[in-house]
C-alpha cells in the first residue's frame, strides 16, 4: 500500500479538497486488494487450508469482505445469519476456535442445516486485534476432517498478528475515503443552493437572503432536500436567464 500523506484539519477550499479527494481516490481499490491479499497470504501460511476468508467488525457487527474461494463467503455469511459458528465465537470470546467438524458440532446446530450443502468441514477462526481491540476474524476452512491441529493454531496466531494490522490500516484509510466523499457532497450541495440564490437575484432583483428563504420554503413545501429543490430551480430557470447579474449576484454564484 502506498504512503498517505497527513490529512488536513480543516477543509478551507475547494483546492483543498479536491486534493485531499485525489489523495484517497484509490482507498477503495487498496482497500479491496488489501483484504484479498491478507486472504490469499493466509492460504500460504496455513497449507491444510482450502479457503480462507476475512470478516470485518463494524458498528458490532462482522461481515465478510474477502476469500479465497466461493465457498468461503457462503459459510462466513451462514455463521453471521445463525450467530453460530467458529468465526462468531472467535470474535465474541477472543480466541482461536478449532472444529475438527463443523457437520458433527454440538455447539453451533443451528449451522449444520446452513452449510451441509457445502461439504466443508474443517475450521480454524482467530480474532483479529490491534492494542485488544478486536478488528475481525480470519477464518480458515478445510474440506476433510480434523485438518487443524494445534501446530496449525500456532501457525495461525502467528499470521494473524500482522494481518490484524493490516486490516485495521486498510479500513481506517477507507473509513477516510468515505468522510472526504460526504465532505465532496456537501461542498457540490452548497454550490448548487448558491448559485441558484445568484440567478434567483439577478432574474426576480431580490436579495440574497430573501431568494434563499425561498428555496428553503419551496423545500419545505415538497418535503425535499434543499440542494435538490436548488438544482431543479436553476434547470427551470437557466435557459430563460438573459439578464446581466448583479455584483451581489456574481458573488453568490462564486461561492
Amino acid at each position: 500500500m502506498t504512503a498517505q500523506q497527513p490529512l488536513p484539519d480543516r477543509i478551507e477550499s475547494e483546492r483543498q479538497l479536491h486534493s485531499l479527494m485525489a489523495m484517497v481516490s484509490s482507498v477503495q481499490l487498496e482497500f479491496d486488494l488489501s483484504l484479498q491479499r491478507i486472504a490469499e497470504w493466509g492460504l500460504i501460511a496455513l497449507p491444510p487450508a482450502d479457503g480462507v476468508g476475512v470478516a470485518f467488525l463494524e458498528d458490532g457487527k462482522l461481515g465478510h469482505l474477502a476469500g479465497t474461494a466461493p465457498f468461503v463467503s457462503q459459510i462466513d455469511d451462514a455463521q453471521y445469519g445463525t450467530m453460530q459458528g467458529p468465526c462468531v465465537t472467535a470474535a465474541v470470546e477472543r480466541r482461536t476456535v478449532i472444529a475438527a467438524s463443523m457437520m458433527t458440532e454440538d455447539r453451533w446446530p443451528s449451522l449444520r442445516a446452513e452449510i451441509e450443502p457445502v461439504g466443508v468441514q474443517s475450521a480454524l477462526s482467530l480474532p483479529l486485534t490491534v492494542a485488544d481491540q478486536l478488528v475481525g476474524t480470519l477464518n480458515v476452512y478445510a474440506r476433510r476432517a480434523d485438518a487443524f491441529d494445534a501446530d496449525a493454531a500456532i501457525r495461525g496466531e502467528e499470521y494473524a498478528q500482522p494481518a490484524a494490522v493490516a486490516l485495521q490500516q486498510a479500513c481506517l484509510l477507507r473509513r477516510a475515503r468515505l468522510v472526504t466523499e460526504r465532505i465532496g457532497a456537501a461542498v457540490e450541495r452548497r454550490k448548487a443552493v448558491n448559485r441558484t440564490v445568484g440567478l434567483m437575484m439577478a432574474q426576480d432583483g431580490v436579495e440574497a437572503a430573501e431568494a434563499r428563504a425561498m428555496l428553503e420554503a419551496t423545500a419545505q413545501a415538497r418535503g425535499e432536500e434543499l440542494a435538490w429543490v436548488a438544482q431543479a430551480v436553476w434547470d427551470e430557470r437557466i435557459e430563460f436567464a438573459c439578464l446581466a447579474p448583479s455584483e451581489d449576484a456574481v458573488w453568490a454564484l462564486r461561492q
